[in-house]
Formats: structure tokens, C-alpha cells, sequence
């Protein structure tokens, strides 16, 4: 009987610990997903500012070439 108790405590404490570590791996993973979305956020207001200023400078070189052609 003393053997079936202290089996049940060891499952227990391994059940214990398994629940810890999905617990530590799930927080690890939204926090992932929470970089990730802020690393896409960071990266897509770069990416409007570099579209802006290319179409500004197409617009700038457009006027400038109407101007030199006319």
C-alpha cells in the first residue's frame, strides 16, 4: 500500500510540474504572437513612410520633367 501512495504523489508532482511548464510554454507563445504584431505594426508604418517618399519623389521628378520638356 505504502508503494501505491508514493506513486500516486509522484504522478501527482509530474502532473503538477507538466501543468507549470504548459503554463510557461503558452505564455511564451502569446508573447511570441505579441512581438510578432508588434514587429509587423513597426514594419508596416516603416514601409507607408517609404511609399510616401518614393511617390513624393516620382511626383517631384514628374513636375520636373514636364518643366524641362516644355
Amino acid at each position: 500500500m505504502t508503494h501505491g501512495l508514493h506513486y500516486q504523489k509522484e504522478l501527482l508532482a509530474k502532473i503538477a510540474m507538466a501543468k507549470i511548464a504548459k503554463g510557461v510554454a503558452w505564455k511564451a507563445v502569446v508573447e511570441g504572437i505579441e512581438s510578432s504584431k508588434a514587429k509587423a505594426k513597426e514594419e508596416s508604418a516603416w514601409l507607408m513612410q517609404e511609399l510616401e517618399r518614393t511617390v513624393f519623389g516620382f511626383a517631384k521628378e514628374k513636375k520636373e520633367l514636364e518643366a524641362a520638356y516644355q
